[in-house]
């Protein structure tokens, strides 16, 4: 977002030429009930968005042999002056309750706000899509947790695409074997 906000003469141009960006128009009179949510759907983005965040020193640790303590980095982050986020507190716990916790998404301690706050999340979302508001950091953290928490993947799908601009073939969900789909427009 700050690398699209620093583009403001290009957005303006785009903004004509493209004719994509509605008007934001915000009902206020809706009330405290949309900011709760709102609030509610940031709040989870924010937790999501912290244990990817940790996920990748945890991966940069072990690939690198860091050896880095997540229980002492929270503490590092919340006497920080940048990020003081008092949610640091809660993944702190997380850490102390189980020190080999491979995401903060399956902590104990947060497993519960996590599926509260999920649907709210989506509102979230499709508040701003309808009030044509880009929305690309809320909608991430809702993919992460998606992908995080799905037994199954899309990667058939990607195969797929492989196979049709490369023939590097694929597997199928339904039937056993590899598979190649011919040309579809010849």
């Amino acid at each position: 977002m700050r690398q699209i906000s620093a583009r403001k003469d290009e957005r303006v141009f785009a903004a004509e030429k493209l004719g994509v960006a509605q008007d934001v128009q915000i009902d206020e009179t809706l009330g405290p009930d949309v900011v709760h949510f709102v609030e509610s759907g940031l709040h989870l983005a924010f937790l999501i968005t912290y244990a990817q965040g940790f996920s990748l020193l945890q991966a940069a640790s072990a690939e690198k042999n860091y050896e880095l303590d997540m229980i002492e980095i929270t503490k590092i982050w919340r006497g920080g002056c940048i990020i003081r986020s008092a949610m640091l507190e809660d993944f702190r716990k997380a850490f102390e309750a189980d020190r080999n916790l491979v995401n903060l998404l399956i902590a104990d301690n947060l497993v519960g706000t996590i599926q509260k706050e999920q649907n709210i999340l989506k509102a979230t979302i499709k508040f701003a899509i309808a009030a044509d508001v880009p929305c690309m950091a809320f909608a991430s953290a809702l993919n992460y947790l998606k992908a995080y928490g799905s037994e199954r993947l899309p990667a058939n799908l990607i195969q797929a695409q492989r196979d049709y601009f490369g023939a590097h073939t694929y597997q199928r969900v339904d039937k056993e074997g590899t598979f190649h789909t011919p040309d579809w427009k010849a």
